[in-house]
């Protein structure tokens, strides 16, 4: 008797401690420290020899026309950005950014501070510095090319909504490429903002919601991605009943202390389950059976473990387009998220093969690459516990049935 009441009492501090509720296995976003090799890996301010240069000659030619015609004249513009596609096209980026930044300058001057003959330039600037793998300068060029095109404030246009999708795919790819702590400010800001795109691409009582479609749906699986990264990054901390607290995973915050921002982070992280399936089911009123959108919303949902329902989904949709279940997917596959591997702090190459099983999880891994013995089996080890962390959506057979299949892919092991 003793023993029962002493296996009691242990149960129910466990429960008191933990919560009544199960503890849900960490998922891993694919794309996340792992993904595919999206871009090709280049030697930063590689020098081609395909086009003869002379980067002195070029500046000393718009010198001379600098001092003939003025700093701020129109003209100077276009001797600019001749100069400064030459730079580029020879792999001579810092010269190459010097002249677009020059030109963007005098642009501004002569056509005011949101001109859209600004967009070019600001779109090679990125370009550039993309390739560089300059991150803060990449967000601050996606920051102002977006304001130039009204930020998302209404009335929302077609033009609005596409430059929106476009920031929010380069502010999120970033955010999959950066560390968190003391970020959540911007990430709120960011959060904050999709949901007003969302509120007004989304609506009801949009007055053109033919046009507006495209863009709910757009927003609405960019927000999706940026769930994704939430409910990876940032874990709540667990309160017991005795007011202990607890922290889960140190990936995000283990303070003690919290900053109201830390603490915001975490509310919209316990609510981001339910967040993301009421803004992928708005999605769907505004485009009813959308495949795309219902894809989303059955891989959110065998993200995280309610496989029965996603399975109906599934089936659902294989009769439609059995191409999307022939092989396995990382999640999340719909909306994908971006992994440059040049805006990460380090790269390696690795080709994976694994059995990806029913249930959507990996075995039987092997990893290759041509590094040392030591590097390797560092990148295995790596591998393979990020590989363990991730879920996939499996492939179905001809009877439109989970089943076990091949995985292999050369991947990037980012750090």
């Amino acid at each position: 008797m003793t023993m029962i009441l002493r296996s009691l009492f242990y149960a129910s501090a466990f429960i008191a401690f933990y919560g009544s509720s199960a503890i849900a296995t960490e998922q891993r976003p694919f794309g996340v420290g792992i993904g595919y090799l999206d871009q090709a890996l280049e030697p930063v301010n590689k020098h081609t020899t395909e086009e003869p240069f002379d980067h002195t000659a070029r500046v000393n030619t718009i010198s001379v026309l600098e001092a003939e015609i003025g700093p701020y004249h129109p003209k100077l513009s276009e001797a600019l950005l001749e100069a400064a596609e030459q730079a580029l096209r020879a792999g001579w980026l810092d010269e190459a950014n010097g002249l677009f930044s020059q030109a963007l300058h005098n642009k501004r001057i002569n056509e005011g501070l949101y001109s859209e003959g600004q967009l070019q330039i600001v779109q090679k600037l990125a370009t550039i510095l993309r390739m560089q793998g300059d991150r803060a300068g990449l967000r601050d060029r996606a920051d102002y090319y977006y304001r130039i095109l009204g930020a998302g404030k209404p009335p929302l246009t077609e033009q609005k909504l596409v430059a929106a999708d476009q920031w929010l795919d380069v502010r999120t790819e970033l955010l999959v490429s950066s560390g968190w702590q003391e970020s959540e400010r911007d990430i709120i800001e960011l959060y904050e903002h999709a949901e007003d795109l969302l509120s007004a691409a989304c609506s009801a009582d949009t007055p053109d919601r033919q046009h507006t479609g495209d863009g709910c749906k757009a927003i609405s699986l960019r927000f999706l991605a940026l769930g994704y990264l939430i409910d990876w990054h940032v874990e709540p901390l667990i309160q017991n009943e005795f007011s202990t607290r607890y922290s889960g995973q140190a990936r995000y915050s283990g303070e003690w202390d919290r900053h109201p921002s830390t603490q915001r982070m975490e509310t919209i992280e316990r609510g981001i389950d339910l967040t993301m399936r009421r803004v992928i089911n708005q999605a769907l009123v505004m485009m009813p059976e959308d495949p795309e959108l219902r894809l989303a919303r059955a891989d959110w949902d065998w993200f995280n473990g309610r496989n029965a329902r996603a399975l109906i989904e599934y089936q659902a949709l294989y009769g439609d387009f059995p191409d999307w279940f022939t092989a396995p997917h990382p999640l999340p596959q719909h909306p994908r998220l971006s992994t440059d591997p040049r805006l990460a702090d380090d790269v390696d190459t690795v080709f994976v093969s694994c059995r990806i099983g029913t249930s959507g999880r990996a075995s039987d891994v092997t990893v290759a690459n041509e590094e040392s013995v030591e590097a390797v089996q560092g990148t295995v080890t790596r591998v393979k516990r990020r590989l363990r962390e991730i879920k996939f959506r499996p492939a179905f057979d001809a009877g439109g049935e989970p089943v076990e299949a091949l995985f292999a892919k050369e991947l990037a092991l980012l750090r």
